[in-house]
């Protein structure tokens, strides 16, 4: 599936990628790739919760705001058991405590905190993985 069809089908179709295409001018300017990895068995996710383009936006709008120059995001979709899995990784400095970042209200950029621990709630399963200078990958898994 080419990269662009992925974005709209992640994102919830055409407001989903209106949203996304805020997030690409940033990419831009950063200079960063994003790679996309799709298995071509991965169910559709036509018809998840509308919240869930919020989250896949935020989620990649993180991933390029903590990105360094000329970093990359690499954005994977695998089909696992009859569910979608979707990882988003990036190479920026980490998070040193996953267990404060989940928390409700916590914020590093000045919004509202709502990011991680509410992204939880929308999907079956959430995995972060993060290590300080190297980078943070966030897996959310959603079955149908």
């Amino acid at each position: 599936m080419r990269a662009p069809a992925v974005v709209e089908q992640l994102a919830g179709g055409e407001h989903g990628v209106a949203e996304l295409a805020e997030i690409g001018p940033r990419a831009i300017e950063k200079d960063l790739e994003i790679a996309f990895d799709v298995d071509a068995e991965a169910p559709s996710i036509e018809g998840w919760e509308p919240g869930l383009a919020v989250l896949i936006r935020n989620l990649v709008d993180n991933a390029v705001a903590h990105s360094p120059p000329h970093g990359r995001i690499d954005i994977a979709v695998r089909a696992r058991d009859g569910a979608t899995v979707l990882a988003i990784s990036d190479q920026g400095p980490g998070i040193a405590d996953i267990k404060l970042a989940m928390r409700d209200g916590y914020t590093t950029g000045g919004g509202l905190g709502l990011g991680l621990g509410g992204a939880k709630l929308l999907v079956n399963d959430f995995d972060i993985a993060s290590r300080p200078g190297e980078g943070t990958q966030v897996k959310i898994t959603k079955w149908k």
